[in-house]
């Protein structure tokens, strides 16, 4: 009787304030890459994959290989604007509706991936800067082949100049 009250108590999952911590130092950029890691308030992701105005907060990480013609990689993801924490699960990532994946390159024979699931969770650190933990598995349609993107990194706002 008392496991059962123990595993009622801590074995629930609070939505609202999902515990975010990096397992490790940050996570590095890809060899022969450039990375970014941005989030834009009051923004949205269009149907051509661009940043627009809108009602969320959208946080972009992209990468470019310089080594493989610029192979650009982008995830963007987006939230409500008034959370200081989130979690994003597997099926809502699935769903389309929150995340959003992207590869271009010039010069490469590849197959088309789209997200097929993973979990994306983040907290405010402070005024101008969010931890985000991201694991995002990348699938094609008809085969059953599957790459993972994973980041723990530290995500800011544009800078202006």
């Amino acid at each position: 009787m008392i496991f059962l009250v123990f595993i009622a108590l801590f074995g629930c999952k609070k939505q609202n304030s999902p515990v975010v911590t990096l397992t490790s130092t940050p996570t590095g950029c890809p060899l022969n890459s450039i990375c970014s890691f941005t989030y834009y308030n009051s923004s949205d992701v269009s149907n051509t994959f661009q940043v627009t105005s809108g009602g969320y907060r959208v946080f972009a990480y992209q990468s470019i290989d310089s080594a493989i013609c610029d192979a650009t990689t982008t995830v963007y993801f987006k939230i409500s604007p008034d959370v200081t924490s989130f979690d994003i699960t597997s099926a809502q990532i699935a769903s389309g509706q929150s995340a959003f994946y992207g590869f271009t390159c010039p010069c490469c024979d590849y197959l088309a991936q789209t997200i097929v699931g993973g979990e994306i969770k983040g907290k405010m650190t402070d005024n101008y800067q969010w931890l985000v933990n991201a694991k995002i598995i990348l699938g094609a349609k008809n085969t059953t082949l599957r790459d993972t993107l994973v980041f723990n990194q530290y995500f800011h706002p544009p800078y202006s100049l």
